[in-house]
């Protein structure tokens, strides 16, 4: 989940201002993305395309980034990540609204074909049991008590809302409540986590179990 939001951070950094000078003083939307054609062993290396509106972006595009940024998310240690995520949401002032941030998400899943799903637990009771197959964290908890080691569980909901406790090994606990404290504290990244990291992780971890069927 980490890399995943780092992944997304990044990806939103490639939607940035720049001004543009024409006849008129202007400031339009840029996309910048890297993009290979060939096969790899014979691969070129990867020209910047430049796509003047979000419109112009192809879900290929985007999943160029996605793999080059996930190589270098892979390569660094959990606390650099923490650190590169730090910056990366003080850089959320870019996206300055809740609305922006809906819009990038709406794009989102127009290029990558994602899917909205539940981002909260349901307020009413949901048919069925729990899926397992898109299980997503919508928090972490810490528990101490007697002044015994903390315990952590983590709260998961389902694409349809089904919400789940399940009790995590101390280290992993540990490592993502720090991650969903610094989610929970800025309302733009938690934003951005469950209307577009969520809908990712869901296709990420949905390919996997495609191919072993």
């Amino acid at each position: 989940m980490l890399h995943v939001m780092i992944l997304v951070g990044l990806l939103i950094g490639s939607f940035r201002n720049a001004r543009y000078d024409g006849g008129a003083s202007r400031e339009a939307r840029v996309v910048y993305v890297s993009m290979a054609e060939g096969d790899a062993e014979h691969r070129p290396e990867p020209a910047a395309v430049v796509a003047t509106e979000v419109a112009d972006v192809t879900g290929s595009m985007v999943r160029e980034r996605i793999r080059q940024v996930a190589e270098e998310v892979g390569a660094r240690p959990d606390p650099e990540n923490l650190d590169r995520l730090d910056q990366l949401t003080e850089r959320l002032s870019e996206v300055s609204s809740e609305g922006a941030v809906d819009q990038l998400a709406r794009s989102f899943h127009r290029m990558l074909g994602t899917t909205e799903r539940a981002v909260e637990p349901a307020a009413g009771p949901v048919g069925g049991e729990f899926d397992p197959q898109t299980a997503q964290f919508h928090d972490v908890r810490r528990e101490v008590r007697n002044g015994q080691e903390p315990r952590y569980l983590a709260i998961l909901i389902d694409a349809e809302g089904r919400r789940l406790e399940v009790a995590m090994e101390a280290s992993e606990g540990e490592r993502m409540y720090a991650l969903m404290q610094r989610i929970k504290d800025n309302p733009l990244l938690e934003r951005v986590y469950r209307r577009i990291a969520m809908p990712l992780l869901d296709q990420l971890l949905a390919a996997p179990a495609a191919a072993n069927r």
